[in-house]
């Protein structure tokens, strides 16, 4: 879960980055680490059957970022 809270918090970072250089490489990279990072999540972190409530909410939250962020990361890459 931190390890994908890191990941998204660095997103604006990454764009600056992908920006600067002019490298859409830096942002596909990214986005492939971060997808990665959400498939190791969904199959250790589970929203259902957290010890709480406010633990699933908290994992979904996370979960619903990492959407938003490769969604935008792909708009911007002209994919979606």
């Amino acid at each position: 879960c931190r390890v994908m809270a890191y990941q998204i918090g660095r997103f604006p970072f990454i764009v600056y980055s992908a920006y600067q250089q002019l490298e859409a490489s830096t942002l596909v990279n990214y986005l492939y680490d971060l997808c990665h990072s959400i498939s190791s999540a969904h199959v250790t972190l589970n929203v259902l059957n957290a010890a709480s409530p406010e633990e699933g909410k908290a994992r979904l939250a996370i979960f619903h970022a990492a959407r938003l962020v490769v969604a935008q990361g792909l708009t911007m890459l002209g994919l979606k």
